[in-house]
Parts: structure tokens; sequence; C-alpha cells
């Protein structure tokens, strides 16, 4: 069981930017297209797994941590406190080459608003590791690499199941998450006929939610506590992430 659902239409909406709802279906969706590149080449995403198991990497190497190291905490101390979480749980389980979010926040224009990935050393927009000399970690480029930011919630949902992954942490992984017109502060739009809807979302939050929307891009607005429920929000539709029963660490 993987915990995406989906929110009944508003039957007011305030505004054509609040028409978001949208129903996800088990129709053929189409992969995004990514340029395809040469076996050889330095530059290109390695695979996850193999990266752990074959090329000598280890969780933390990279920026798997970095959301939680930005904010002051020592290198031991993240990696026992979210090496369960996010490591076993999350990126020792991808048996594929997906950029992923360097954090979980959305800053555009600081150099860890970007996705990355693991690529050979050789690679000359890599940056090195201290703990192995064979790899290097890259941001990604949109239209080249193959970044999670570019699937819709239905591609996530179906590589989560894959790759028995929490859905939540993996929406996370994928689309900017968003402060401050968090879930709780907006839900209200979708639930309640319009006049009861503004009167409980502030002007902020408000303003803040129909920018996102007017950008079509994928975006996390998150819950007060950081766990599921929350919603998400892309190309005008708009979904709410549940508790997973499965992947408790939702």
């Amino acid at each position: 069981h993987f915990a995406v659902a989906t929110l009944p239409p508003a039957r007011s909406p305030p505004s054509p930017a609040m028409r978001v709802l949208a129903v996800l279906t088990s129709g053929a969706v189409l992969a995004s297209a990514i340029r395809t590149r040469r076996d050889d080449d330095p530059c290109e995403c390695l695979n996850w797994q193999q990266v752990y198991k074959r090329n000598g990497a280890k969780c933390g190497d990279g920026h798997e941590l970095s959301f939680v190291l930005r904010t002051g905490m020592v290198d031991w101390l993240a990696r026992l406190m979210y090496n369960v979480e996010f490591c076993y749980n999350f990126f020792m389980r991808i048996d594929d080459n997906p950029c992923v979010n360097m954090v979980m926040d959305n800053q555009p224009g600081e150099w860890y608003n970007n996705q990355w990935c693991y690529v050979a050393k050789e690679c000359p927009t890599a940056t090195s590791l201290n703990t192995s000399s064979l790899l290097g970690a890259k941001i990604c480029e949109p239209g080249k690499d193959n970044m999670l930011r570019d699937k819709t919630p239905f591609e996530l949902r179906e590589m989560a199941k894959e790759h028995d992954l929490s859905i939540g942490l993996l929406m996370k992984m994928a689309y900017p998450v968003e402060e401050e017109a968090k879930w709780p502060h907006v839900e209200a739009l979708f639930r309640n006929d319009s006049a009861v809807a503004l009167a409980s979302v502030n002007a902020s939050a408000l303003a803040r939610l129909r920018y996102l929307q007017s950008t079509g891009a994928g975006y996390v607005l998150d819950s007060d506590k950081g766990r599921a429920p929350f919603g998400v929000i892309k190309g005008g539709k708009t979904y709410l992430i549940e508790k997973d029963e499965v992947n408790r660490q939702e």
C-alpha cells in the first residue's frame, strides 16, 4: 500500500488558480524526455545501488545528508541519526540513476536548491569526494539528466512501488519543499466553500500558493511537523500525500 490520495474538488474555487485538484489514474504516463548519452560518458549519473555496492561509496560521502549538515549538525551525528531512514530505506534501495534534491527546502538561487548525483571522478563538472578516489558528485542539468523534479506525482508513486520507497520522502527528494504556504495553512481552500476557505487562510500564504501554482512546477506543501499528511502541487493539480503505513519513517 502506498499512501497517495487525491482531494475532492473545492466546491467554489476562489480563483482559476485554485482549480488544481485532479485524479491519479492508472493510465499510461510518458517518461520524461532525457537525452541519450554514451555509456562511457564520465558525467553520466551512476546507479545509486551500484555506487554503494561496487564503487565503494558510503551514504553521506556525497550530499545524501546535506539537508541536515547545512544546519550545523556534525557529520558523525547526522549519519547516526539518519542512516536508517535516508540511507538504508531510501538511497540504497534505488536501482536507478535519478538526480535527487540536495536539501529539502525551497530557496531559488541558492546552490543547494539543485539536484545531484554521483558520477565518475573524470567528469569535469564534478566535485571530488574525500572518501573515494573513483567517484565525484555533480549538480544535475535540466533537460540532460534524469531528474526526479521533472517527474509527475503519478510517476513518483510508481517509482516508490518499484523500489519499495516511502512515497512521502520520495516527493521531498523530488520537489522543492515549501515552508511558507504550508499544507495546514492552505488545505481549507480545497475542502470548503470559497468564503469559508478565504477567511481561514492568511493573505501571505494565499499569495504564495497562487504564485507557486502559476509556475506549473512541482512543490511540496509541507506539514507543520514535516511528516505526512502534506500536499503536493504540480502542473495545475494538487495531491494529498498521506501517512505511509508500510514505510513508517513517513
